[in-house]
Protein backbone atom coordinates (compact mmCIF):
# COMPACT_ATOMS: atom_id res chain seq x y z
CA UNK A 1 0.00 0.00 0.00
CA UNK A 2 2.65 2.27 1.08
CA UNK A 3 4.20 1.61 -2.82
CA UNK A 4 1.05 2.37 -4.42
CA UNK A 5 0.46 5.95 -2.64
CA UNK A 6 4.23 6.91 -3.39
CA UNK A 7 3.28 6.33 -6.73
CA UNK A 8 0.53 8.07 -6.74
CA UNK A 9 2.28 10.91 -5.00
CA UNK A 10 4.73 11.06 -7.63
CA UNK A 11 1.72 11.06 -10.57
CA UNK A 12 0.61 14.07 -9.18
CA UNK A 13 3.91 15.90 -8.51
CA UNK A 14 4.66 15.34 -11.88
CA UNK A 15 3.96 18.07 -14.58
CA UNK A 16 2.91 17.72 -17.94
CA UNK A 17 4.10 20.65 -19.77
CA UNK A 18 1.78 23.24 -21.11
CA UNK A 19 1.81 27.07 -21.13
CA UNK A 20 -0.78 29.09 -22.26
CA UNK A 21 0.31 33.12 -22.94
CA UNK A 22 -1.03 36.23 -23.68
CA UNK A 23 0.96 39.45 -24.51
CA UNK A 24 -0.24 42.75 -25.65
CA UNK A 25 1.66 46.30 -26.28
CA UNK A 26 2.11 49.22 -28.19
CA UNK A 27 4.09 48.88 -31.75
CA UNK A 28 4.93 50.86 -34.81
CA UNK A 29 5.20 48.80 -37.83
CA UNK A 30 8.23 49.52 -39.60
CA UNK A 31 9.34 48.65 -43.08
CA UNK A 32 11.82 46.51 -43.26
CA UNK A 33 14.68 44.75 -45.70
CA UNK A 34 16.93 41.87 -45.35
CA UNK A 35 19.86 43.66 -46.40
CA UNK A 36 19.08 46.24 -43.69
CA UNK A 37 21.20 46.47 -40.55
CA UNK A 38 18.76 46.92 -38.44
CA UNK A 39 16.75 44.25 -36.77
CA UNK A 40 13.70 44.26 -37.00
CA UNK A 41 10.73 44.27 -33.95
CA UNK A 42 10.38 40.67 -32.72
CA UNK A 43 7.52 40.14 -29.63
CA UNK A 44 9.01 37.06 -27.32
CA UNK A 45 7.06 35.26 -25.26
CA UNK A 46 7.41 31.67 -23.68
CA UNK A 47 9.77 29.94 -21.43
CA UNK A 48 8.55 25.95 -22.43
CA UNK A 49 8.20 26.81 -25.49
CA UNK A 50 9.92 29.75 -27.11
CA UNK A 51 7.74 32.14 -29.47
CA UNK A 52 9.84 34.99 -31.28
CA UNK A 53 7.28 36.68 -33.30
CA UNK A 54 8.50 38.80 -36.98
CA UNK A 55 6.42 42.68 -36.72
CA UNK A 56 7.08 44.76 -39.49
CA UNK A 57 6.12 45.54 -42.90
CA UNK A 58 7.75 43.69 -45.68
CA UNK A 59 7.32 42.99 -49.72
CA UNK A 60 5.90 40.13 -50.83
CA UNK A 61 6.16 39.59 -54.91
CA UNK A 62 5.40 43.54 -54.99
CA UNK A 63 2.91 43.54 -52.53
CA UNK A 64 2.96 45.22 -48.67
CA UNK A 65 2.39 42.45 -45.78
CA UNK A 66 3.16 42.40 -42.20
CA UNK A 67 5.38 39.78 -41.71
CA UNK A 68 4.59 37.62 -39.11
CA UNK A 69 7.03 35.16 -39.42
CA UNK A 70 7.85 33.04 -36.06
CA UNK A 71 10.73 31.41 -34.75
CA UNK A 72 9.37 28.87 -32.19
CA UNK A 73 11.51 26.60 -29.77
CA UNK A 74 10.52 23.55 -27.55
CA UNK A 75 12.97 23.88 -24.59
CA UNK A 76 10.79 20.71 -23.12
CA UNK A 77 11.51 16.57 -23.43
CA UNK A 78 8.49 16.26 -24.32
CA UNK A 79 6.43 16.80 -27.83
CA UNK A 80 4.39 20.12 -27.86
CA UNK A 81 1.55 20.87 -30.06
CA UNK A 82 1.97 24.66 -30.46
CA UNK A 83 -0.49 27.64 -31.54
CA UNK A 84 0.07 31.17 -31.74
CA UNK A 85 -2.41 34.11 -32.81
CA UNK A 86 -1.91 37.72 -33.31
CA UNK A 87 -4.03 40.47 -34.46
CA UNK A 88 -2.74 43.91 -34.75
CA UNK A 89 -5.21 46.84 -34.71
CA UNK A 90 -5.50 50.53 -34.84
CA UNK A 91 -5.74 53.34 -32.32
CA UNK A 92 -9.68 53.02 -32.49
CA UNK A 93 -9.31 49.03 -32.04
CA UNK A 94 -10.20 48.20 -34.83
CA UNK A 95 -8.51 45.01 -36.53
CA UNK A 96 -6.01 46.21 -39.13
CA UNK A 97 -4.49 42.38 -40.00
CA UNK A 98 -4.72 38.95 -38.06
CA UNK A 99 -2.61 35.40 -38.87
CA UNK A 100 -2.96 32.45 -36.73
CA UNK A 101 -1.02 28.74 -37.15
CA UNK A 102 -0.34 25.62 -35.27
CA UNK A 103 2.42 22.70 -35.64
CA UNK A 104 3.48 19.87 -33.31
CA UNK A 105 7.47 20.54 -32.33
CA UNK A 106 9.83 17.41 -31.23
CA UNK A 107 11.71 17.45 -27.81
CA UNK A 108 14.11 20.42 -27.84
CA UNK A 109 13.12 20.93 -31.42
CA UNK A 110 12.20 24.40 -32.84
CA UNK A 111 10.49 25.81 -36.47
CA UNK A 112 10.75 28.68 -38.40
CA UNK A 113 7.56 29.24 -39.51
CA UNK A 114 7.48 31.18 -43.01
CA UNK A 115 4.53 31.33 -43.88
CA UNK A 116 2.59 34.09 -41.37
CA UNK A 117 1.97 37.01 -44.07
CA UNK A 118 -0.68 39.62 -43.27
CA UNK A 119 -1.83 41.05 -47.11
CA UNK A 120 -3.24 44.67 -47.05
CA UNK A 121 -1.92 48.04 -47.69
CA UNK A 122 0.96 50.26 -46.31
CA UNK A 123 -1.86 52.80 -45.17
CA UNK A 124 -3.74 50.09 -43.74
CA UNK A 125 -0.11 49.24 -41.78
CA UNK A 126 0.40 52.92 -40.95
CA UNK A 127 -2.47 52.86 -38.75
CA UNK A 128 -1.53 50.02 -36.47
CA UNK A 129 -0.73 51.57 -32.80
CA UNK A 130 -1.02 47.87 -30.60
CA UNK A 131 -1.18 44.09 -30.95
CA UNK A 132 -2.56 41.04 -29.38
CA UNK A 133 -0.93 37.93 -29.32
CA UNK A 134 -1.94 34.70 -27.79
CA UNK A 135 0.45 31.46 -27.44
CA UNK A 136 -0.54 27.97 -26.42
CA UNK A 137 1.76 24.84 -25.67
CA UNK A 138 0.55 21.58 -24.33
CA UNK A 139 2.20 17.73 -24.33
CA UNK A 140 1.20 15.91 -27.40
CA UNK A 141 2.08 12.41 -28.26
CA UNK A 142 4.90 11.66 -30.68
CA UNK A 143 3.51 11.14 -34.75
Amino acid sequence: MKVLCALFAMLLLQQVPSEELTKEGRITLEKHDWRDQKQPAVITVGKQVTFAINAYIDDFMGKPIINANAKITNTTAANMHVIYFITFYDERNRVVGAYAMETKLKPQGHTNFGSALIHGTEADFARVTHYKLYTTAHETVSE
